[in-house]
């Protein structure tokens, strides 16, 4: 069974179980149009209209243009290897997590190290958005590919 939908990247899809036929496990989807946005909706409403902030496009916060990291596959720790961050070494609170320290065997460019106030971001998979703001007392970190 398919079913398409027309100019289906501007439709929110919704599902039910019901009415399904019951030698399949598929659900039904219902399309419902919807204008596209850039604009994400505002989580924490206590900053709408606050003093002392000033909308501003990331772009123009940034010194350098977005690199991806290195794409290299993590390799245990070692003192004789940099320091490797990954997404899953992100806690939810964007702090690195020590205890899950891996390392990367490349001869690593000046590039491929975070600078204090560097910011990386998730750019795939469900912690798209994800970000750790490079702190020096977290040591030397060759950031990877999944990140920018």
């Amino acid at each position: 069974m398919k079913t398409t939908a027309p100019n289906s990247e501007n439709l929110e899809g919704s599902s039910e179980k019901g009415n399904q036929d019951s030698s399949l496990s598929l659900p039904i989807f219902h399309f419902t149009p919807h204008p596209p946005t850039l604009v994400p909706k505002l989580r924490f409403s206590e900053f709408r209209g606050a003093e002392g902030w000033e909308l501003i496009p990331m772009g123009r916060l940034l010194v350098n243009s977005p690199d991806y990291g290195v794409n290299a596959a993590a390799v245990p720790y070692s003192e004789k290897l940099p320091k490797y961050i990954r997404i899953t070494d992100i806690s939810d609170n964007g702090d690195y997590l020590m205890e899950k320290q891996v390392s990367v065997d490349l001869e690593p460019t000046p590039e491929n190290f975070l600078n204090e106030g560097d910011v990386v971001l998730a750019r795939t998979g469900a912690s798209v958005g994800k970000s750790y703001r490079y702190r020096k007392e977290d040591g030397r970190l060759v950031f990877a590919g999944f990140l920018i």
